[in-house]
């Protein structure tokens, strides 16, 4: 069974793939499926992981707020800022 999405758990890739999904949702159907199923096995080992974590050392959250920046910085200068014109679109769209 599928866990459902909860933004605190995500790093970056999960978050962006979040968006994306927002994105396509009623846009492109097939698309929309293959980032679904490539999410869901992203959580899996996300939830593979959370089993196996044993504590949490107070240099783990600093750590884990570094990697997540950097993380969100590398997919914007990869997607040459695609994901911030999407995510201003969706904005747009709630509007």
């Amino acid at each position: 069974m599928r866990r459902p999405f909860r933004r605190e758990w995500a790093l970056p890739p999960h978050r962006h793939l979040e968006d994306q999904l927002k994105f396509l949702r009623g846009r492109d159907p097939e698309l929309y499926l293959l980032i679904d199923s490539i999410q869901e096995e992203e959580l899996a080992h996300l939830n593979n992981a959370e089993e196996r974590f044993v504590g949490d050392p107070f240099w783990s959250r600093p750590l884990r707020r570094a990697m997540s920046r950097v993380t969100d910085g590398v997919i914007w200068l990869s997607t040459w800022a695609d994901s911030s014109r999407m995510a201003r679109e969706l904005a747009a769209a709630r509007d």
